[in-house]
C-alpha cells in the first residue's frame, strides 16, 4: 500500500503544471538531481518493466516466426543477430544490476565480504523482493499517468508484519502483478 502511495503521487507530479515550472527554472544540474529523487526514479523503473515485456514478445515474436529457425540453417547470414540474441544472458545474470552494489561494498567492507554479502542477499530471495517492489512501483506509477487520479491509500502505522488473507492479497495484487505474472509465464 505504501509504494501504490508513493508512486501514484509521483504519478501526479508528473501530470501537474508544478513540475513543467520547474524544469524551466531550474539549471541543467539541479534539474537531474530533482528528476532522479522523484518522478525519474519512478519514470527508470517503469521503463525497465516495459523493456523486460518488449523483450519478451520481440522473442515470442521472433520464434513464431520462424527467423531463429532459419537463423539456425543460415548460420553465417545471420551472425550479427545471433550475436545480439546471445547478449541476453549478460543482462539476464543481472551483472549489470549488482555490479555497483559489489563495487561499493568492497570498497567500504572488502571484496570477499562484497562477496559473501552478495550471496547472502540471494540466498534470502532480495531480488524477488526488488522485482516484487518494483512491479509494484511500475504499475501504480503508469497507471496514474495513463489515467490520474491518484487517491489516498491509508497505510497504517501498525505492525510490520500482519497475516492477510489469500483473498486479501489477490485482490491488493491481481492486476498489479497476478495478471502480468501470468501473461510473462505464457510468453516463455
Amino acid at each position: 500500500m505504501f509504494e501504490a502511495k508513493v508512486a501514484s503521487g509521483n504519478g501526479e507530479q508528473v501530470l501537474s503544471r508544478d513540475v513543467y515550472r520547474l524544469g524551466h527554472r531550474l539549471d541543467f544540474f539541479r534539474m537531474l538531481s530533482f528528476f532522479y529523487t522523484t518522478v525519474g526514479f519512478f519514470f527508470n523503473t517503469m521503463m525497465v518493466v516495459l523493456t523486460v515485456y518488449a523483450f519478451l514478445w520481440g522473442r515470442l515474436y521472433l520464434a513464431l516466426s520462424g527467423v531463429e529457425k532459419s537463423m539456425e540453417s543460415n548460420s553465417n547470414n545471420n551472425k550479427a543477430l545471433g550475436t545480439i540474441l546471445n547478449q541476453q544472458f549478460i543482462i539476464q545474470l543481472g551483472l549489470f544490476t549488482a555490479l555497483p552494489m559489489i563495487v561499493e561494498n568492497s570498497l567500504e567492507h572488502g571484496f570477499l565480504e562484497a562477496i559473501w554479502d552478495f550471496l547472502t542477499m540471494q540466498l534470502q530471495l532480495s531480488s524477488v523482493f526488488y522485482t516484487f517492489s518494483m512491479g509494484t512501483r511500475s504499475h501504480f506509477f503508469g497507471r496514474t499517468v495513463l489515467h490520474g487520479g491518484a487517491k489516498y491509500r491509508a497505510t497504517g502505522r501498525g505492525f510490520v508484519v500482519e497475516h492477510k488473507s489469500f483473498a486479501e492479497i489477490y485482490r491488493l495484487f491481481a492486476r498489479s502483478h497476478f495478471v502480468k505474472a501470468i501473461e510473462l509465464g505464457l510468453i516463455l
